[in-house]
């Protein structure tokens, strides 16, 4: 225990400041990868784009260094919360390992594993039902008709499949 203090008592506080959460993923399979990651900083850490280093592979494969690209992004006082990792080149794999390094020289080192679901595989959402077309003779007998919903606007980028249109 009394060693473990001593260990504690010689580590910069500001090396056990910084700290990485789990990747958010904002790509699917067929297209670039697009991942973020959250970070804790203290107030007086910093972290420049020189910074950063990562490994990706996807399945097996491993993406090359110069097919990734780093933007730090900054909240609205221009602290950085947070590392994206791009590919320029579309990703195959469903399961993408990401050896994350941050500080300089490098400080934390992590390993990340992400899952990136087909385009078709995002939840498809209930067009909401107007509850004031619903006629009131309808609620006094206790059995409530619904009312035909507006069909919902697919954007571009959220394709949906044949057979999950077929269910909507």
């Amino acid at each position: 225990m009394a060693a473990g203090l001593v260990l504690a008592a010689l580590v910069p506080a500001s090396a056990l400041a910084l700290g990485v959460g789990s990747p958010l993923t904002h790509s699917s399979l067929g297209q670039p990868l697009n991942l973020l990651f959250p970070l804790r900083l203290t107030a007086d850490e910093t972290l420049g784009p020189d910074c950063v280093r990562a490994e990706v592979l996807a399945g097996e494969a491993r993406v090359p260094q110069g097919l990734l690209q780093f933007r730090l992004e900054s909240d609205s006082q221009g602290r950085v919360r947070g590392v994206r990792l791009f590919s320029t080149v579309q990703i195959d794999e469903p399961i993408v390992t990401v050896n994350l390094s941050l500080g300089c020289p490098p400080r934390l080192t992590r390993q990340y594993t992400a899952f990136v679901d087909p385009p078709d595989a995002r939840p498809l959402m209930a067009a909401p039902v107007n509850v004031d077309a619903v006629p009131p003779a309808a609620a006094d007998t206790g059995i409530v008709a619904a009312a035909p919903a507006a069909q919902p606007r697919v954007s571009a980028p959220e394709r949906v499949s044949a057979w999950a249109a077929a269910w909507v």
